[in-house]
């Protein structure tokens, strides 16, 4: 798992339900056409089943149930079987733990708390998340490293349960009566047809996915208000789901257009969907912790040699911040990870730029440099001499500088 992402100590094992068969044409052939079927048989099923008006009478119940309707169990069972069938499902189950663990707590409260989810992982590296009736949710792997804290993934987790809890699938199949089987077969035509042979298998690994989850944007957005509400009432931060759109519209932009199978279509963070999102926030006065849900960036640490003397480098981001010597209690590299250390804790506790400062050398105290309530680091003799600095004030000069254009560097990326 890659540093930063949600699932911070869950690193996965790449164990699988299924294994694909080799790339090979006939193979291909076969997948895509396993699929073709699939879809098929669920949208003229679904077809069929939507008779009545979208309500909730619709489905043999006068009010939203408390837990899954038989309907919904009965479709959950069917297409959940269908996509491990048709995809490669990992049996991680550190990460599945922690999954579950947070749906379930995040279920419970939700206007549904007794419908009893349960939670896989699909090898994609796209970043997606999607859920089917019965409380079935799927996330990627993608998703997993694309996430940075456990606060956008709980964003994204209170977002599937929305739609679980506005049975939004069901109220889509009802909608679904009003296309002819011959006009869902022309569609399928139609998105599978003029492409090349690798084209149609990149879709064919989305297409089941995509038409279950084109809730649009009115749904999304319903899905997005509740998941506010879940989040405000958890642990997680609803700035989460903000700060994780953010980041889906900055992927997007870099993606080319033409290889986006169509998964993306409603779930991107449209221009819509942020607004209300943002919106919702406001109304409930709740602050936007962008530092929180985003993260602190990595800050490592690495020994170097400078003048002959040993010396160690602290890293922030993969770029160099400051350069230290040892100290008379500690090598170069243990003594750069207490100051990593410090300051780690304090970007974590948001903390800004104003509150930098500079504590001149006093007595037998050298020059410090602090961040709020943290003394981040001190100026020793041998930092100057590694650093050909003139002096322990220019050097801290020089610190403070870099301080500032990293804390600045980081207020831009979270749109502070």
């Amino acid at each position: 798992m890659s540093k930063g992402s949600a699932i911070n100590n869950c690193k996965l094992t790449g164990k699988r339900s299924w294994v694909p068969p080799a790339s090979r044409s006939q193979d291909l052939r076969a997948v895509t056409s396993r699929i073709i079927n699939v879809l098929t048989t669920t949208i003229l099923l679904s077809v069929a089943a939507a008779r009545t008006p979208a309500t909730s009478e619709s489905f043999g119940v006068r009010s939203i149930p408390p837990g899954s309707t038989p309907k919904e169990e009965q479709i959950g069972r069917r297409e959940s079987a269908a996509i491990s069938r048709s995809f490669v499902l990992l049996h991680d189950e550190a990460a599945l733990d922690k999954l579950r663990l947070m749906v379930h707590t995040l279920a419970k409260l939700s206007e549904r708390p007794d419908i009893q989810y349960q939670v896989n992982i699909v090898d994609e590296k796209q970043p997606n998340a999607f859920t089917i009736p019965g409380g079935y949710i799927y996330v990627t792997k993608g998703l997993l490293d694309f996430a940075r804290t456990d606060h956008e993934l709980a964003a994204v987790l209170a977002h599937e349960i929305g739609h679980n809890t506005g049975m939004h699938a069901l109220r889509m199949m009802a909608k679904a009566r009003k296309l002819q089987p011959y006009q869902i077969l022309s569609l399928l035509s139609v998105a599978f047809g003029g492409v090349s042979a690798r084209a149609v298998g990149a879709f064919s690994q989305y297409a089941f996915i995509g038409i279950l989850n084109g809730f649009g944007v009115e749904m999304e957005s319903e899905a997005d208000s509740v998941a506010v509400d879940y989040l405000e009432k958890s642990s997680w931060s609803p700035t989460g789901i903000i700060t994780f759109m953010e980041h889906m519209r900055q992927e997007e932009l870099r993606r080319p257009q033409r290889s986006d199978p169509g998964i993306f279509r409603t779930h991107p963070a449209t221009e819509e969907r942020y607004s209300m999102a943002l919106q919702k926030l406001r109304s409930h006065g709740l602050p936007l912790e962008r530092s929180l849900t985003i993260g602190t960036p990595p800050i490592t640490v690495a020994s170097v040699k400078l003048i002959a003397r040993e010396a160690a480098e602290i890293r922030v981001s993969g770029e160099k911040l400051w350069v230290v010597g040892a100290s008379a209690e500690a090598t170069p590299v243990v003594r750069a990870e207490g100051i990593a250390k410090r300051l780690k804790e304090a970007l974590a506790h948001g903390v800004r730029m104003y509150q930098l400062s500079v504590h001149d050398a006093s007595g037998s105290n050298p020059p410090s440099l602090r961040l709020g309530d943290w003394v981040l680091i001190v100026v020793l003799p041998v930092d100057i001499e590694i650093n050909n600095s003139p002096s322990a004030d220019a050097l801290m000069d020089e610190w403070l500088a870099s301080l500032k254009a990293m804390l600045w560097r980081q207020h831009i990326e979270q749109g502070e």
